[in-house]
């Protein structure tokens, strides 16, 4: 799924190798509708990127995260692995109603 010198980039954390499939491992399994809006997309020979906006829920939780992601993929032995992900999360709408009220 990654190249061997991926990095994944989330909000100000850098994680490489084995941090990445760790955060994979504990984090998909609880993501629910998860939707992506590709804005810009482009493929070339042996790579290619996309980046847009993202939303989903949270198994237990009642609450919905959102944010921004941009990957970039590199073909390697004719499998698409990814290169580079960065993912940034907004702030909720009521995160920022109450950081607003709390001033």
């Amino acid at each position: 799924m990654t190249a061997d010198d991926a990095v994944l980039l989330l909000s100000s954390e850098v994680r490489t190798g084995e941090g990445i499939n760790s955060w994979f491992e504990t984090n998909a399994p609880v993501m629910q509708n998860l939707v992506t809006n590709s804005e810009i997309s482009n493929e070339g020979e042996d790579m290619a990127y996309e980046a847009g906006t993202y939303t989903h829920g949270v198994q237990g939780m009642d609450q919905e995260f959102s944010g921004v992601y941009t990957v970039v993929w590199e073909q390697v032995d004719g499998d698409w692995k990814i290169k580079l992900m960065d993912i940034t999360q907004t702030e909720n709408e009521s995160d920022t109603d109450e950081n607003e009220t709390e001033s």
